[in-house]
């Protein structure tokens, strides 16, 4: 697969990065209307990120790939009629902001580890996956 990656031109490896990205912004809005794909969502962040950077070994694309697909579910956060019921004082906010940056930053490192050739790196994505489920897990209150 690598290799048919890398003879493609960079206008194909931007359609494919976007159809990665339309696949989970379409899976996120479907969480709102089924939230029992929250469960499947939770795992598939982190193996998206981790198979595109297998299988493209694009760090960039990798990075980008797995940093912005969290971006859905945050603009799903913040669009929720939920979200408006806590109190916005800057505690919260600068909370929120803080843990919502670490875990897409944390999904870019998990492509862009998975992305490299050398074993020790795409050995280290599968702890970090584990941690970022935890992370994830954690913030839910």
């Amino acid at each position: 697969m690598r290799e048919r990656y890398e003879q493609m031109s960079p206008e194909r490896k931007n359609v494919l990065l976007l159809l990665y990205l339309l696949g989970f912004a379409i899976l996120t809005a479907a969480m709102y209307v089924y939230p029992v794909l929250a469960f499947i969502m939770l795992f598939g962040y982190p193996s998206g990120a981790m198979l595109f950077g297998c299988l493209t070994g694009d760090a960039i694309r990798a990075f980008l790939a797995g940093t912005f697909s969290y971006v859905f579910l945050i603009l799903l956060i913040l669009l929720s009629p939920g979200f408006a019921m806590y109190p916005m004082d800057t505690a919260y906010l600068a909370r929120f902001a803080g843990y919502h940056l670490i875990l897409p930053l944390c999904l870019g490192l998990i492509g862009w580890m998975a992305s490299k050739k050398e074993s020790l790196p795409r050995i280290l994505a599968l702890p970090l996956a584990a941690l970022w489920i935890l992370l994830f897990l954690s913030g839910i209150s």
